[in-house]
């Protein structure tokens, strides 16, 4: 997975801070399908398409598991030490620190897509 992230985003000449950064937050979200979403059955596709716009890099990763939009995640507060965090959310604050911009969207027949921007910090 961090080859073909890498790989591709090395392809659109990205800069490295937006390319370690976005390869982080793929990583992160295909994790959190394959570990959350497919939990408990067979795991199913996982797709990654990554794109660059003039300013900007681009992921989506598609899925079929289970819904579990952002929003449903659980409040962090990564100052509060371990053992009195609420379980959980983790995965979604470290995409927010890692990216500018983050949409999910469910669509028929069950596929979500996690759309993840990252603005370019260099002019390449």
């Amino acid at each position: 997975l961090l080859g073909f992230a890498e790989g591709a985003l090395a392809e659109l000449g990205a800069d490295s801070s937006a390319t370690f950064a976005m390869r982080l937050a793929v990583e992160e979200a295909v994790t959190n399908v394959v570990t959350h979403g497919y939990a408990g059955r067979e795991p199913g596709p996982v797709t990654i398409r990554i794109a660059r716009e003039p300013n900007a890099l681009l992921a989506e990763v598609e899925d079929q598991a289970p819904p579990f939009p952002p929003e449903a995640a659980p409040e962090v507060d990564p100052s509060a030490p371990a053992d009195v965090r609420v379980p959980g959310g983790l995965g979604w604050y470290l995409l927010r620190q890692m990216v500018d911009g983050l949409s999910y969207e469910t669509r028929p027949p069950g596929i979500n897509v996690l759309r993840l921007t990252k603005k370019l910090t260099e002019e390449v």
